[in-house]
C-alpha cells in the first residue's frame, strides 16, 4: 500500500497598488488571496494604526500623520503564510489660518482707533495680516511667529 501525503501549498496574496492619500483621509487596503488547497485563510497587517474587518484594513489619518509608511500585509492558512509590502504615503495638507473675531470699535470723529488682529496657523506657517479697508492707515505692526504659529 502506498500512502501519499498532501503537501500544504502556501496561499497566494494578490498584489495591490501603493496608496497615496491626504491627511485626514482614510487609507483602505483590501487584501485578496487564493489558497490552492482550499484551506481557510486569515489576513493580518503589521501596523497597529490599521483597524481590521476581515480582509479590509483601515487607517484613519489625522493632521499629524504625513509621511511614508512601509506596511506588510500577510495571509495565512494556519500553517504557511505569504505576504507583500505596500507603500502608504500620507500627504500633508495646508490647513487654513484662523482669524480671531475682531471686537467692535467705537470712537468719535478725529479719534485714533486701533485694531488688533490675532490669528493662528496650526501648521506653523508665517501669516500675513492685513486690514482691507482704505479708511484705515497702516500703523505699527507687531508680528511674532512663535512655535505655535500665532501672530498678534
Amino acid at each position: 500500500m502506498v500512502s501519499v501525503l498532501r503537501e500544504n501549498r502556501p496561499p497566494v496574496l494578490e498584489p495591490f497598488p501603493d496608496v497615496t492619500v491626504n491627511e485626514t483621509d482614510a487609507v483602505i487596503i483590501s487584501a485578496s488571496a487564493t489558497e490552492p488547497d482550499g484551506d481557510n485563510v486569515t489576513f493580518s497587517i503589521n501596523d497597529a494604526r490599521f483597524s481590521q474587518a476581515n480582509n479590509v484594513f483601515t487607517f484613519q489619518t489625522g493632521f499629524e500623520d504625513a509621511g511614508q509608511y512601509a506596511v506588510s500585509a500577510l495571509v495565512s492558512d494556519g500553517q504557511v503564510q505569504a505576504g507583500t509590502e505596500v507603500s502608504v504615503t500620507v500627504l500633508e495638507i495646508n490647513r487654513p489660518p484662523v482669524l480671531e473675531a475682531v471686537a467692535d470699535i467705537a470712537g468719535t470723529e478725529f479719534d485714533m482707533l486701533f485694531v488688533t488682529l490675532r490669528a493662528s496657523d496650526a501648521d506653523g506657517d508665517l501669516l500675513d495680516l492685513a486690514l482691507n479697508d482704505s479708511r484705515w492707515v497702516a500703523g505699527p505692526l507687531n508680528l511674532s511667529n512663535s512655535s505655535n504659529g500665532t501672530a498678534a
